[in-house]
């Protein structure tokens, strides 16, 4: 069993949730109930504006809980996937720190990513990094 698949895990959505499962799950990791997370939702986008973009972000990188499996598959290259394995992170939020740095760059970390993608070890169908540093 890899880091990221462990019963413990904070970076997920629910499944049950009734839009994306983000406010049911941080509700459950924080030990409330869920209309107070789901008020306070409600609250920032009302008010602020970024409940909602912060809301679709968390949707697109974290994985939701019955599907943990296929979340340790590579998507776009598989560089968050690789470097959630080398620095012990949870894939969802290797991929959410991936897509803030996306839109806070304006796209210019899409150069970065090919980079890492090219310098990264690939990793074996186990999930284990290969010793290989070839470039190509």
């Amino acid at each position: 069993m890899t880091p990221t698949t462990t019963t413990n895990l904070k970076w997920v959505r629910a499944e049950d949730g009734i839009i994306g499962g983000i406010c049911l799950q941080l509700a459950r990791e924080l030990k409330l109930d869920p209309w107070i997370v789901r008020a306070a939702w409600l609250m920032t986008v009302c008010i602020f504006g970024t409940g909602l973009l912060a809301y679709i972000a968390l949707i697109i990188a974290l994985p939701r809980t019955d599907r943990l499996e296929k979340a340790n598959e590579k998507m776009v290259l598989g560089v968050c996937l690789r470097l959630s394995q080398r620095g012990d992170l949870e894939v969802g939020l290797a991929r959410l720190i991936a897509l803030l740095l996306l839109v806070i760059s304006f796209g210019a970390v899409i150069v970065g990513y090919f980079i890492l993608h090219f310098l990264l070890p690939k990793t074996t169908p186990g999930g284990a990094l290969s010793q290989s540093k070839s470039l190509f």
